[in-house]
């Protein structure tokens, strides 16, 4: 079980240093493809985009991406619930604006920068497709904090 997690980190690692290095030749902006009427406000969407994965969701009248993974563990906020403006991680709880990517629960007061969520930018393109802004950085996580192996 340990090794398998070891490899599992060294693999995340892997894909972390290779993303980075791609990141400076991201495109500015990145076209999803996916309509606004295409969203379903139960479920939001995960994506891969140039600067990792994203997820959109549908909220009201308005569309919010932010980074697909809890900052703490990697839990998949897509998979979380939402209420109004705010997203819960399934795995241990914590509390996220859509809007601002910041935490929401008593631990804000103690949390770090990189507790908080990456939020992208969303346009319309011409087509009536989504369109997401460069972040200018990746997605941070507490898995960046584990000794490299």
């Amino acid at each position: 079980m340990r090794v398998a997690l070891r490899a599992a980190i060294a693999q995340d690692h892997a894909r972390v240093r290779m993303r980075d290095a791609t990141m400076s030749e991201s495109p500015k902006t990145f076209d999803t493809g996916v309509r606004r009427v295409d969203l379903d406000p139960e479920h939001p969407l995960p994506l891969e985009t140039p600067w990792g994965s994203f997820a959109l969701f549908a909220v009201g009248a308005e569309t919010f991406a932010v980074q697909s993974f809890c900052p703490h563990l990697e839990g998949p906020l897509f998979q979380g619930s939402v209420s109004g403006e705010c997203v819960t991680c399934p795995w241990h709880g914590w509390r996220f604006s859509l809007r601002t990517g910041r935490r929401l629960d008593f631990a804000e007061l103690f949390s770090f920068e990189r507790d908080t969520l990456l939020v992208l930018e969303v346009r319309m393109s011409e087509r009536g497709t989504i369109v997401l802004c460069d972040p200018g950085r990746r997605p941070s996580s507490h898995l960046d904090d584990v000794e490299r192996i």
